[in-house]
């Protein structure tokens, strides 16, 4: 690969993630609409049975 496509794929790659990361951003805010549960640091570790 020539070294001056490098930039080019760095950031075709790093929009690609940032697509990606957006896409999951939204799954995840419309599941918490729709079910707006959440824990603290203390009930997440009760539960896993880490105190």
């Amino acid at each position: 690969m020539p070294e001056t496509d490098r930039p080019f794929l760095e950031d075709t790659a790093e929009k690609t993630e940032d697509e990606i990361d957006l896409e999951e951003y939204k799954k995840a805010m419309e599941e918490f609409t729709e079910d707006p549960v959440t824990y603290t640091l203390d009930e997440v570790e009760r539960e896993l049975g880490l105190t």
